[in-house]
């Protein structure tokens, strides 16, 4: 069948704010066919910002096009009549769409009293910002660090994994939460053998100032 994709060419200000831009984009354009969603944050890089402005003319020629002609009764060489890139996506197994969050997006879902999910999960927004992902595959939750291995949602480097069948968003959160506190008490552990190895006389001394207080 047609696959179902959202993409962030680039990070978010936070966890909130990007799936606060995957929810609205999911929304506007739900799975009823194939959708390529590109959602882009609300402040962007210069570079990112040119490549949004240039593509989201392109995308939005190809929706009018869909919206105007029927393709499924156009021969191929009334199709060649159009530009090259609504011929390019006419080959393309889903439909690409472009959101950007607004900053009304945000003041909508910023109830008082209600809880961020940076609150709800301080070690997921940590880990989003600090450029770590969590990725669910073959029936494993998997936090990784860096690319991944050319294959969609395999990493080259897996920081923490655990067997576990996701049924949820909420889930899936919620057992990445646990992993990171696994990554985090690691990270610790190997901060403090490498002060160990490099710093011997220091360690040394401190062991001789604790005997020193029980004498």
């Amino acid at each position: 069948g047609d696959s179902d994709l959202i993409f962030i060419p680039e990070p978010f200000e936070s966890l909130q704010h990007a799936l606060i831009g995957i929810d609205k984009a999911s929304a506007k354009w739900p799975k009823k066919k194939g959708y390529s969603r590109s959602v882009f944050a609300i402040d962007l890089s210069d570079k990112t910002e040119k490549h949004y402005a240039e593509q989201s003319k392109l995308i939005q020629e190809f929706l009018d096009f869909e919206a105007n002609n029927d393709t499924s009764r156009m021969s191929m060489r009334e199709m060649g009549q159009f530009s090259e890139y609504v011929q390019y996506r006419l080959c393309c197994p889903q439909t690409a769409v472009f959101y950007r969050l607004t900053k009304e997006d945000v003041k909508n879902f910023d109830t008082p009293g209600n809880e961020t999910i940076d609150q709800i999960f301080p070690l997921c927004a940590k880990a989003y910002k600090n450029g770590l992902w969590a990725s669910y595959h073959r029936g494993k939750v998997k936090i990784c660090k860096g690319e991944d291995s050319g294959e969609r949602g395999i990493p080259k480097t897996i920081l923490a994994q655990v067997a576990y069948e996701v049924t949820s968003l909420h889930d899936f959160f919620c057992v990445s939460e646990a992993l990171l506190q696994r990554v985090e008490s690691n990270e610790v552990f190997s901060n403090l053998k490498k002060t160990v190895e490099l710093e011997p006389n220091l360690v040394n001394a401190g062991k001789a100032n604790k005997k020193a207080r029980l004498t």
